[in-house]
């Protein structure tokens, strides 16, 4: 999995423990907080309460709502989708191909987002061929990458 890189240099190691896939439907994720923080947010039982139990409900509010932030990363899924997006995606990276670079169709990354949220997008992949073999099979010269997640330093 992918995460974000403040360098664009190169790719973050993620924690894969635990991942949640994104719905990439924002009004379910906001029931599914809503049902989860219901119960925490309830005044039950105060007479019981002390510090630890107001820390404990208060640590399992801040993870729906990192979930659920990690849910609104459908915009991420949306920008992968959209042409425009890709094209900018292209010609920002355009400096980093070889000369003969060429598209090698799509490929699925996960990005990892907040919340342990994976958004498994497919997007198209770019990679360096060699043509000193004509008529026979084109071997891979070099390592490829997605021209998306370049542009947003997610290499």
């Amino acid at each position: 999995m992918l995460g974000i890189n403040p360098n664009c240099q190169e790719t973050l190691p993620m924690n894969c423990n635990n991942t949640i896939a994104a719905t990439l439907d924002l009004t379910q994720s906001i029931k599914n907080f809503e049902q989860t923080i219901a119960a925490q947010i309830s005044l039950t039982d105060v007479c019981q309460w002390d510090g630890r139990t107001v820390l404990s409900l208060e640590q399992s509010i801040r993870k729906a709502a990192l979930i659920l932030a990690g849910q609104c990363m459908v915009l991420l899924h949306k920008l992968s989708q959209s042409k425009s997006a890709q094209i900018t995606a292209n010609k920002q990276t355009h400096g980093w191909r070889h000369p003969k670079s060429k598209g090698n169709g799509r490929v699925e990354r996960q990005v990892l987002c907040v919340g342990n949220v994976v958004v498994t997008l497919r997007l198209p992949y770019v990679v360096e061929r060699s043509n000193k073999l004509p008529g026979k099979c084109r071997k891979i010269r070099g390592q490829g990458f997605c021209p998306f997640l370049r542009w947003l330093c997610m290499v």
